[in-house]
């Protein structure tokens, strides 16, 4: 079944802007899924999705809404996009491809990418695909835990960490500890200005190589 808001608003009776307004979403982005063959991005489907479950789930009737929305949307996207290679754009943007996509209900409103070099090895490999869940703040850090930090000029898979330089500053931290026959770090600690920060991810699970 194709994916069509208007017949699920028709069918509980919320005009566009009732939509737009319980969901957050704008009405300009509503109107254009209903009227050209654009679909949702993740974030904004799983807005859609929790909505009309929960008027289906008032209605008492939960049957067309529930096929509807898992017919339409397959799970989690795997983007064409790496981290620790490339800068500057987002994940949900049109300019990632999506590859393939998975179903794993843990990773709802995740997105998946491929991890590429091993700074962050054995934790995570080089080509495991990692599933990251947006965090729209910049001062929301869980210190200690993984995040893939998109800037103007790169992208990084790194632990976060409070840095000694205050709180506009971050340490980000690669797993790995291999040393350099100098004896120096090979992916040593690095402070970051947190309004450098363009797109900000928690890492949420990963898939490993042999899982795929």
């Amino acid at each position: 079944m194709e994916l069509n808001i208007k017949e699920l608003r028709d069918k509980f009776g919320k005009s566009q802007q009732a939509v737009s307004n319980d969901t957050g979403i704008s009405r300009d982005k509503i109107a254009k899924w209903e009227t050209t063959s654009h679909r949702p991005k993740t974030e904004d489907y799983i807005k859609l999705k929790n909505y009309f479950e929960s008027l289906a789930k008032e209605d008492g009737n939960t049957d067309i809404p529930l096929k509807f929305l898992q017919a339409e949307n397959q799970g989690q996207p795997i983007l064409d996009i790496r981290v620790c290679a490339g800068y500057g754009i987002g994940l949900e943007g049109d300019e990632n491809k999506v590859i393939e996509w998975v179903n794993i209900p843990k990773f709802n409103g995740c997105y998946g990418v491929t991890v590429y070099g091993d700074s962050m090895y054995d934790k995570y490999k080089s080509g495991d695909i990692i599933f990251v869940r947006p965090i729209e703040g910049r001062n929301d850090f869980d210190f200690g835990q993984c995040y893939v930090i998109i800037t103007s000029e790169d992208r990084y898979i790194k632990n976060i960490y409070e840095s000694g330089r205050g709180d506009e500053y971050i340490t980000m931290t690669s797993y790995n500890t291999d040393i350099n026959p100098d004896g120096r770090r090979k992916f040593p600690d690095r402070d970051m200005l947190v309004d450098d920060i363009k797109f900000l991810y928690k890492v949420a699970g990963k898939l490993t190589r042999d899982q795929l």
